[in-house]
């Protein structure tokens, strides 16, 4: 008798932990459907957004619509790429260097706020693009959002901008036109 009741539960635990994860497994799949719904309508709201900057553009149509196109490739960061377009239509220089940021953001599989940080560097230095591009590139291949390697190179290029601030970047721009 013992071993018959030691039996039937030992069955009821087995088929309570399959159900249990036979659940997890659907909430699972359903929690990555949402979020994939969710990502496709941020970058369906990116899409839209950047094509107005692009319609409203007075310059730079050309590098706004490449950063468009790369918008359209990605999985993530697609608020960096608003902010590049938004850059792009501000500042008369460093659209190639929107462009290229755009290209490896394109690229990424995780969002990180470095897109961004490297968007406002690139107008706050005058030069060294290629830098630039080459930090690009290592934000692209990050498996996780931050990283001590970009922090540092992100703080160096901040200690050799030829502006300081972006609003002191933003001024020259504008004295410019």
């Amino acid at each position: 008798m013992k071993n018959l009741i030691f039996k039937t539960f030992s069955s009821l635990i087995i088929v309570a932990a399959f159900s249990l994860a036979m659940v997890s497994c659907g909430q699972s799949g359903q929690s990555k459907a949402l979020l994939k719904r969710q990502n496709e309508q941020k970058k369906l709201e990116a899409v839209e957004r950047i094509s107005q900057i692009c319609d409203k553009a007075e310059v730079n149509q050309g590098g706004i619509r490449s950063i468009l196109e790369f918008s359209k490739k990605a999985s993530a960061n697609f608020e960096t790429f608003v902010y590049l377009a938004e850059m792009a239509n501000e500042f008369g220089y460093h659209t190639d260097a929107f462009v290229n940021i755009a290209k490896y953001a394109s690229q990424a599989m995780v969002e990180t706020a470095y897109f961004k940080q490297l968007a406002d560097l690139s107008v706050m230095k005058l030069s060294e693009t290629n830098k630039i591009e080459a930090i690009a590139s290592d934000i692209s291949e990050l498996k996780r959002p931050t990283s001590p390697e970009i922090e540092k190179a992100l703080q160096g290029l901040q200690a050799t901008a030829d502006f300081k601030t972006l609003d002191e970047a933003k001024a020259y721009n504008k004295s410019n036109k």
